[in-house]
């Protein structure tokens, strides 16, 4: 809150006062809440005021944080640090399809290089005093939670963690289609075709296939021609005749 919404502030306590009969302290609500903005702190007043079991009494400053709290989560979900810590873990494996927010990923980083020295307790206060500081500086400023997704490469393990996400209320229905695989369906048959594990041949392919091992096996038995025969038949009287020869020519020189 800035110094010009004082005004709206004191009528918030007015109405409190008023409605539960009370005296009182603007000062003090003022100082626990000056972080939050005037907004936030008029639909705080009015969630609480019909707030079936807290309504019944006057509140205290926590009872309005919560209100803002409650009311945010429900908009922009934000993680307790031990839940935070629990998925920031789980980007550690390379293969894990992780769903986080902003504020998880910046305090990872604070956190990594702790990591990398195998400190894991180390690793976790970093963390937690990281994210602590981010989400409620971020908090303080009216910035809200962002969601995102580090995809791995396991897409079986990305398919489950995007539909935990859809139920837990992190991404919407058309924001998780741009992370899932392309469905399988019969209007789709090229798709179908290439990730089925069922494919057999074209019965045009195996007919070809038969044919060419068919001429292989013919070209393989065929008699060689009769010219081949003859020739063959010429060079082995050529090389007896040489043999023959060079026999002849050892024998004179020996005498």
């Amino acid at each position: 809150m800035q110094a010009c919404d004082k005004q709206r502030f004191g009528l918030v306590m007015r109405d409190l006062a008023e409605l539960y009969e009370k005296d009182l302290n603007p000062a003090i609500y003022w100082r626990a809440m000056m972080s939050f903005s005037i907004e936030e702190i008029e639909q705080a007043k009015d969630a609480h005021i019909c707030d079936p079991k807290a309504g019944r009494f006057c509140p205290k400053p926590a009872d309005l944080i919560t209100q803002i709290e409650r009311r945010e989560n429900r908009h922009s979900p934000r993680l307790s640090a031990d839940e935070a810590w629990a998925i920031a873990l789980q980007s550690l494996d390379e293969a894990t399809t992780v769903v986080w927010t902003d504020e998880i990923a910046q305090a990872m980083e604070s956190a990594r290089e702790v990591l990398d020295f195998g400190d894991r307790v180390g690793a976790r206060m970093a963390f937690i005093s990281a994210y602590r500081r981010i989400s409620e500086q971020n908090r303080a400023n009216g910035v809200m939670t962002q969601w995102l997704v580090s995809l791995g490469w396991d897409e079986e393990g990305r398919r489950d963690a995007i539909e935990h996400a859809i139920t837990q209320g992190f991404l919407t229905d058309e924001q998780a289609q741009h992370y899932l695989p392309e469905p399988v369906t019969p209007s789709n048959p090229v798709v179908a075709l290439l990730k089925s594990d069922n494919v057999v041949p074209h019965p045009s392919a195996e007919a070809a296939k038969l044919r060419e091992v068919a001429r292989m096996r013919t070209i393989l038995n065929r008699e060689p021609p009769k010219e081949d025969k003859a020739a063959e038949r010429q060079n082995r009287r050529d090389m007896l005749e040489k043999k023959k020869s060079d026999a002849l020519d050892a024998l004179k020189g020996a005498s």
